[in-house]
């Protein structure tokens, strides 16, 4: 990880270099007090964090070197450092493209908890999944498909909607109710009768048979989606 260390004031540049020169994660830690020398580093070094401080005593402020830096690398993690934390300052910095803001005076041991939850955030994202899986079953969210062994399985609107709770809750009892609900909601069933158990029937007998021993009647409370003995 490069960082680059963007403030007018060299005190504070040391201070916040020096959390980060001997991390092992770290490879080069570089700072700039103004716009001209923030642009010139990175002209020179590829910076996968930079650190800014609002006022830069100069005609260009922390604000430019944000834009500057959002433009020139998307993906940089940036993040403010400033004693200036009013609402339009702040405001200007999310708009230009900063990724937090921190208030000065400030734990000099926050910066670094900072830097490393969006290093992690950044670099290390966690990957959405694409469907829901129970053993061999499957549904794709982007194709809104069942799959049994990576084969599509002809299914009705009705029975899609009742298979997708079972694999969203895998060897988990679900009530009676809980399914009746989901399938017709809170209607009345009385004005125009509606048999859970023929639905389910349904279902077991579009599912490859293996799959279809899976959905057991539980007596008394529900039904179940829980692999067996084929």
């Amino acid at each position: 990880m490069n960082i680059l260390i963007v403030d007018d004031c060299q005190f504070m540049r040391k201070q916040l270099a020096s959390l980060f020169s001997k991390h092992p994660a770290v490879h080069k830690v570089a700072s700039a007090g103004n716009f001209v020398e923030a642009v010139n580093h990175s002209n020179c070094l590829h910076f996968h964090v930079v650190l800014i401080d609002y006022n830069l005593k100069d005609t260009l402020n922390g604000i430019d070197v944000c834009r500057w830096i959002r433009k020139q690398n998307p993906e940089c993690i940036i993040i403010f450092v400033s004693g200036f934390p009013t609402t339009q300052i702040m405001e200007e910095a999310y708009s230009a493209g900063t990724d937090d803001f921190i208030t000065k005076p400030m734990p000099l041991s926050e910066v670094r908890l900072k830097v490393f939850h969006w290093w992690q955030v950044k670099k290390c994202p966690q990957k959405k999944p694409s469907g829901l899986i129970y053993e061999g079953l499957k549904y794709v969210f982007k194709t809104h498909d069942f799959l049994a062994d990576g084969k599509v399985i002809q299914l009705t609107k009705g029975m899609k909607r009742l298979l997708r709770i079972f694999l969203e809750n895998p060897e988990t009892v679900i009530s009676h109710d809980i399914l009746q609900r989901e399938l017709w909601g809170d209607h009345d069933t009385a004005l125009k009768p509606r048999n859970l158990h023929e639905r389910i029937g349904a279902l077991r007998t579009a599912l490859p048979t293996r799959y279809s021993r899976w959905i057991r009647s539980v007596r008394g409370e529900g039904y179940i989606l829980k692999k067996g003995r084929n």
